[in-house]
């Protein structure tokens, strides 16, 4: 096919697809004969009809043709502005004359094309209500400079004018000072993607692009520079007419075109697709991955990573990108990869940690969070440092679940197990929070997992136990329910308006009672109620003197002695309950401590309540003063300027009670209550004797008698051996005669080296000595299963209290991938310091194929 034959054809396909002007000029430009190039700088015809090609010019037919489709776009732009005033020029024509094709590509290698697309697109055709066609202004989009576009097109320059106004230039040209806008002009003012491809397959800039690669290949041999002599001067390039085909890119390596006299290595240069692929850069990226890192284990907000990053460029931080665009990877969802890598490296050091211990046991609750989706947290428990270092809690995973029951938890959790390849073998037991859906006795989840881990130990969390304990004592009298009911009306009273919060505040300061607010009582979190009774006895002074005028009915009970002896009994035995739980609610609680806080609480309780009527109440904090001043039938309450204010008791039954209100009966009432509290302790403590056999592995619990030593220390073996050695289970965690015979040596070996030292601190001193091990090493087995015991679930409680802080009320929207890695940086992560960031930029790295951008 002839040269004029394929111009012809290229011209009925342009004037197909983008109109008239820009076919009707190439088929214009062959048919007319002409002798130069298909591609030279377009003069602009008359109506915007395209470029006028050099040569012989248009031929008469398609000129024709091509000046009768301008007129009539002429005419209906014309119709559209009203008629007034419009001259058919191009700031009026739009992009009217240079839709596609060579035209458009013309245009927008001139530099014009910004402007013709500024006035026309800004608004669009719409049908108002009356039905009548009116114009709109569109939604405006600002175009902006993307820096990996440096990457295919290395010669792109960006330049910024005074008037905030960005523009595109052309290495090349410039270089040379060709007289185009890439060159010697203004600058492209069109940012975008289509404008360098355009300016890339022009006439112009691939002869500046030979004379830059003939200058790089004369300079690398001595040959001088572009001015020099033998260098190429800027008159060649404009005036010298190289026999180049206009339809080859000299910048695509697969061009048959090569550049003569040019070094292989050199032209290579010019090919972006063939040159060696811009490296990642690492020091730029680990910035970023460690700014993401900081959000998430300060419980940010992902958005925050990217104001973090701006500020941080703001202030001109080293190693920072320089660049604010999504390949720069500051953008939201590149920190959403940053952070999913991070919380990737974690879980690899995790399991390798957790495979390496030889046991291990978890803590697992069940909770819906703010976007009501239910879930279950996983922690566990494991020897750090192969099995001779101390016990590790860590979050292990968020599980969602598709209804909250014990199935869909069991398949969740062989699920997690499977794929953390954790040996059933090694599980050693599970702590709850002793709910029905994981503690039932044939469909629950622990009699599930009991199935196939026979040897399992099912662990209901302590704390739960001894809140369960206080309130089953206190329904069992129906005197203390009424202090619910009290409670109530004084948190709705004090509540009621602004102003009378405000007085109360006065009241306080008068009475030297600091700040003390009334805090509504919980009808389930049984413990909280000794928060409401202990600041009920403190306000006490302030109720009554308000209630004798404004609240006559209740101001008659609320002097009832039965109902004050309540509130201080209350107060007094839930504050030291309260003690007791909070040392349960520790994240690190001994085995060997737990029976004997546990006792130390009984104890008191019983020395304080049940020696006798004239000892009762002995050491209370609350109901001995309040005795006292109930032998004279009165309160008395003296305020700060030393006013007395008094009132009389009644000795009278609450509203609903049958029991008598005199000082007897209601030591009599306390003294049932307390012996109900301690039976309610020692049933929810059945293996109290467990936690008490471990007494075996600290010195500190050994009597000092040989003989007496010897007894007890055999006593909590076989205790011991009950669960984890019993010949019931087909494998026994540990061999039970074995054990036996290395006791009475082992037992008096670790006497003399950890004297008075409780487990832990022994563990410390024997776990990692290898002479241990290889002299009784079923004792020190047997040592090791103790020690990864679990106790309480406060791990997982303030596990969903964190993620409470993650999805808040503004991220609902969380996905649990996010969310899960955002919990497992914010709880299990390291200190900054110690993280090894090249392992997570690796892991980021190869996550997916990655296109990579010079970020310095």
């Amino acid at each position: 096919m002839s040269s004029t034959q394929t111009a012809l054809e290229v011209g009925r396909v342009r004037a197909s697809v983008g109109g008239a002007g820009a076919g009707a000029a190439a088929a214009g430009a062959a048919a007319g004969g002409g002798g130069g190039p298909l591609l030279q700088q377009p003069r602009r015809l008359a109506g915007g009809q395209g470029p006028a090609q050099g040569g012989a010019g248009l031929g008469a037919g398609a000129a024709s043709k091509a000046a009768d489709a301008a007129a009539a776009r002429q005419s209906s732009i014309a119709n559209l502005f009203g008629g007034s005033g419009f001259d058919g020029s191009r700031d009026h024509l739009g992009d009217v004359g240079f839709n596609s094709g060579s035209a458009r590509n013309d245009a927008h290698d001139d530099g014009g094309a910004g402007d013709c697309d500024e006035d026309e697109d800004e608004y669009e055709e719409l049908t108002n209500e009356a039905g009548k066609r009116i114009r709109k202004k569109k939604k405006q989009f600002k175009r902006c400079f993307r820096a990996m576009w440096r990457v295919k097109h290395p010669w792109v320059i960006e330049i910024r004018a005074p008037n905030d106004l960005t523009v595109m230039k052309c290495q090349y040209c410039k270089e040379f000072g060709l007289n185009n806008p890439w060159g010697k002009g203004e600058g492209c003012k069109t940012l975008q993607l289509s404008a360098l491809k355009t300016h890339e397959v022009s006439h112009g800039h691939k002869k500046a692009a030979a004379a830059w690669a003939s200058q790089n290949q004369q300079n690398e041999h001595g040959g001088g520079g572009g001015g020099g002599g033998g260098g190429v001067s800027v008159h060649s390039i404009q005036s010298n007419n190289t026999n180049l085909n206009p339809g080859m890119n000299l910048l695509q390596p697969n061009s048959s075109l090569s550049i003569p006299g040019l070094h292989h290595q050199s032209q290579q240069a010019l090919y972006p697709s063939e040159s060696p692929s811009v490296e990642l850069q690492e020091g730029p990226i680990i910035s970023v991955i460690q700014l993401m890192y900081f959000t998430a284990s300060h419980d940010h907000a992902i958005q925050d990573y990217e104001a973090l990053c701006k500020l941080h460029r703001f202030m001109g931080t080293p190693g920072m990108p320089v660049h604010d665009e999504y390949s720069a990877y500051t953008s939201v969802r590149a920190g959403k990869e940053f952070l999913w890598a991070s919380s990737e490296f974690l879980i690899k050091g995790q399991q390798a940690s957790i495979t390496g211990s030889p046991f291990f046991s978890l803590f697992i609750e069940e909770g819906i969070d703010r976007a009501f989706e239910q879930h279950v947290i996983v922690y566990i428990t494991y020897l750090s440092e192969k099995g001779s270092g101390l016990p590790v809690v860590e979050f292990v995973e968020l599980l969602e679940i598709a209804d909250n029951s014990p199935q869909a938890i069991y398949n969740a959790l062989g699920d997690l197990l499977s794929r953390k390849r954790l040996q059933l073998s090694k599980l050693v037991a599970i702590c709850t929070d002793g709910g029905f859906i994981m503690t039932s006795a044939r469909e629950g989840l622990v009699s599930k997992l009991k199935r196939d881990v026979p040897h399992l130990l099912e662990i209901h969390s302590i704390g739960h136990r001894e809140a369960l304990a206080a309130g089953d004592a206190a329904k069992l009298l129906s005197e203390l329910d009424f202090v619910d009911t009290f409670a109530s009306k004084v948190y709705e009273w004090a509540g009621r308006s602004a102003k009378r919060h405000s007085e109360l505040s006065e009241l306080l300061e008068a009475f030297t009672q600091g700040v003390v607010e009334v805090v509504q009582i919980h009808r389930i979190r049984w413990l909280s109620r000794a928060q409401v009774v202990e600041k009920l006895v403190q306000v006490m002074p302030i109720i009554l003197e308000r209630w004798q005028v404004e609240e006559v009915e209740w101001y008659a009970i609320a002097t009832s002695f039965q109902l004050q002896f309540c509130l201080n009994l209350l107060a007094d035995v839930l504050c030291d309950l309260n003690k007791l739980n909070k040392k349960f609610q520790e994240e690190k609680v001994e085995l060997t401590a737990i029976g004997a806080q546990l006792d130390v609480t009984i104890s008191a309780l019983k020395r304080r309540f049940l020696r006798g009527f004239e000892e009762f109440a002995q050491g209370t904090k609350y109901l001995k003063e309040f005795l006292k001043q109930a032998d004279g039938g009165e309160l008395q309450y003296v305020d700060g300027e030393g006013t007395l204010h008094q009132h009389r008791l009644r000795f009278e039954a609450m509203p609903g009670c049958n029991r008598g209100g005199s000082i007897g009966d209601c030591k009599i009432l306390g003294q049932e209550y307390i012996r109900k509290v301690i039976e309610s302790l020692n049933e929810r403590f059945p293996d109290n004797h467990t936690y008490n056999a471990a007494k075996i592995f600290s010195p500190k619990y050994y009597p000092g008698d040989e003989i007496e030593r010897e007894r007890v220390t055999s006593q909590w073996l076989e205790r011991l051996l009950e669960k984890f050695g019993s010949h019931d289970l087909e494998e026994p965690l540990v061999n039970s005669e074995r054990c036996r015979q290395e006791l009475p040596e082992f037992v008096s070996m670790l006497a003399s080296c950890c004297e008075r030292k409780g487990m832990v601190e022994a563990w410390t001193f024997c776990g990692e000595v290898k002479d241990w091990y290889a002299s009784w090493p079923n004792l020190m087995h047997l040592w090791q299963i103790v020690m990864v015991i679990p106790s309480n679930t406060i791990a997982c409680e303030r596990g969903f209290s964190r993620q409470h802080l993650v999805r808040d009320t503004t991220r609902t929207h969380l996905n649990l991938k996010t969310l899960d890695a955002s919990m497992r940086v914010s709880v299990n992560g390291p200190d900054m310091s110690k993280v090894d960031w090249r392992a997570i930029f690796e892991i980021w790295k190869n996550a997916k194929d990655r296109r990579p951008l010079r970020l310095e």
